[in-house]
Order: C-alpha cells, then structure tokens, then sequence
C-alpha cells in the first residue's frame, strides 16, 4: 500500500521517533509481498542506513547521544531526499538508495550536482528474546550526475576562491569523489542487554587542480586521503535503571572522523622510523550514564563525557598558554622560543587536554 508519511519512525517504522523533536518529512513507499519475499520502494525524505541502528532500537538512547555510525561523521545528515529500494528474504536484508549528498538541512548542489550512493546489507535475526544483526554499510560520495566543470572555484564549496583575479581554477571530478565502508554487529537480549561494535573506513579521492588563465602551468595534485575508526558499546538494564558505557576512537579531533594523508600501509607502519610518516591524528571519546526509565513516555539520564585529541605523534595534545597575555598558544609558538637564548621563555605547557562534560538529559514523549 502506498503511504504518505509525516513523521520519522523507528521500530522499523511501526511508531513515531522520540528522539527529536520538530523534525518532519514526506515520502511515499509502496510494498510488494510475495511469501518470505518483499520489496519496498521509498521517494522522499528518508533515514540513511548509518542511522539503521538506532531507529531499530539497538541504540535507544539518541537523546543522550547519537549512535557511533552517526557521531562519528558516516554522512553529513542522519536523513537525505533521494530514491531507495529495500529486498528482504527472510533474515536477509540489502538496502539501495541514490540520495542528493548534501543531507535534509541543505538543498541540492551546496556543495556538488553529484548524487551519492548508499547500501546496507544486513543478516538480521529475532526471537521471542532477543534479536542479533550484522550490518555492511557503504557510503560511495558524489558517484553519480556530477558535471565536468561544476569544481571551479567560488561555485560550490568544492573549492574556496583564493579572490586573486589573474587566476580561474578548477579541480577535475575525482577531487570530489568519497568512499566510506562501515561494519556493525549488535545484540539485544530481553531488553536487559544491549551491545555493539562497528568499524568505519573512509576515503576522500585527491586529483588535479589547475588553472584555467594559466595552462602553461603545471597543475597541483592532491594525494588520496584516509582514515579510519572504530567503536563499541554496552548496557545493561535492572528493572528501571540503565547503566550504558560508549567507547570511540579514530582519525580526527573532538570525536569526528577525518582524513589524513600518511604513508601507514603495509609494514612501514611498524617500523619505528622517521622516514616514514606512520601514524595521525587521532581522538578518543567516552561515554558513560545511568538512565532512570519512570515509564514509556518519561526517562532521566545523568552521565560524562570525555574527548581526547593525539597528536601525529600519538601523543596527547597539550595546552599552551601565554603568561604575559593568558591567552592559549600552541606548540609551534612553544617550540619556537627557544630558538631564542636572549628572553625568558613565555609560553608554557601543561598537561594533556581533555574536553569532559557533565550531563542531565530527560526524554519525554507524547
């Protein structure tokens, strides 16, 4: 049957999402059955399948916090205006949609006219006491409709304009095209424990930029960037109370993913040289709350937070604060000085940062 829906869902669309509050969407779906087999098409505003964890209730706690997939930067928006198809044969599930790219809070081609392509294979089991999946998800950036000359600079944010007149440059389509693979295995077992972990690859494609008003010369080319990340979580319920604990750490600051450029393949990156640049910057998060379930509708939440930012060195960042000023310096200014024997040091380091928060949430829904 066809359906015009007005809300997003969760429980696999059996009822309406209480994670956020606001948020509206059309599309149209149409279901065919055909014994164990059935086939689902949605146009429309959708949830993209990085966020297939949560509004199947494996994360049940959006209020607190979003799931890894989605925290860590799979796609720019947890829902996209595109076409999708999904196949199900018994416990067999594979998700195909060609979605705008730039997310529900932008219109199309912000930031190219390409499309991206998502896919979600998932072997999905449920039982009367629990339930057990494992998840592939692919996310393949500006894959399709992107046009020959859409990266030049100042058109879209492919490329900022460096505001010089006697240049007109230009990047070829490659330079705007991403791949992100993710897995994910979660379990649930009578409501009382609930688990995942997952793995995120990601990998933004370089290419030549080069300028039109200066052929003669030679264009700049920008190598293929990586990352990568990783995640777990777990809970576990006593009658009303939840205790749950999230772990995240990858390529990147403050608990986004990124990419970098580093020779870290193969052997070289256990080799203890410094002809070979072997490691990044990396972040690790944690979090950690108690929930308070009163009933359906009312839930509390009281928990901490933590991020910790590495340097390329894998070192923990540090602070640096000016003494004659106070305000925050940073380590090249500290390096610097002492370059200088004449004047007293000014800038000095204390320990490893970290971000940590306090928090008080309450879920209510109507």
């Amino acid at each position: 049957n066809s359906s015009l829906s007005a809300d997003t869902k969760v429980n696999g669309g059996v009822k309406n999402n209480p994670y956020i509050f606001q948020f509206r969407r059309a599309n149209i779906q149409k279901k065919w059955e055909n014994g164990d087999f059935s086939t689902t098409i949605i146009f429309g505003i959708q949830e993209l399948p990085h966020v297939y964890s949560q509004w199947k209730n494996y994360w049940d706690w959006r209020y607190i916090d979003r799931a890894p997939m989605e925290s860590l930067g799979f796609a720019p928006a947890p829902a996209d205006l595109g076409l999708s198809t999904t196949f199900q044969y018994s416990i067999f599930q594979f998700y195909l949609g060609v979605m705008n790219g730039e997310g529900y809070r932008q219109i199309q081609n912000t930031e190219s006219g390409g499309f991206d392509v998502y896919s979600r294979l998932s072997i999905e089991k449920e039982w009367e006491k629990g339930k057990l999946g494992i998840h592939f998800i692919s996310r393949l950036g500006n894959l399709l409709g992107a046009i020959g000359n859409e990266c030049r600079e100042g058109k879209t944010d492919c490329l900022a304009s460096d505001s010089n007149i006697s240049t007109s440059k230009e990047k070829d389509l490659r330079s705007i095209k991403t791949e992100t693979f993710g897995i994910e295995l979660n379990a649930g077992f009578l409501k009382i424990i609930n688990y995942g972990v997952g793995a995120i690859s990601r990998r933004k494609f370089g290419g030549l930029t080069y300028d039109r008003l200066n052929l003669s010369s030679l264009p700049e080319y920008e190598k293929d960037l990586t990352g990568r990340a990783g995640y777990v979580w777990l809970s576990y319920m006593y009658k009303q109370f939840t205790v749950g604990y999230k772990y995240e750490s990858g390529t990147g600051n403050n608990g986004v993913l990124n990419v970098f450029n580093s020779r870290s393949d193969g052997y070289y990156y256990y080799l203890d040289s410094n002809s070979y640049y072997r490691s990044k910057e990396k972040f690790k998060r944690i979090l950690g709350f108690i929930e308070y379930n009163y009933d359906e509708t009312l839930r509390f939440a009281i928990g901490y937070a933590e991020v910790q930012n590495f340097d390329k060195n894998r070192y923990p960042k540090k602070i640096y604060i000016d003494t004659v000023t106070g305000e925050e310096s940073n380590e090249a200014g500290y390096l610097s000085q002492w370059n200088n024997s004449s004047s007293l040091p000014k800038i000095v380091s204390y320990n490893d940062r970290k971000d940590r928060q306090l928090f008080f949430k309450t879920m209510i829904s109507f």
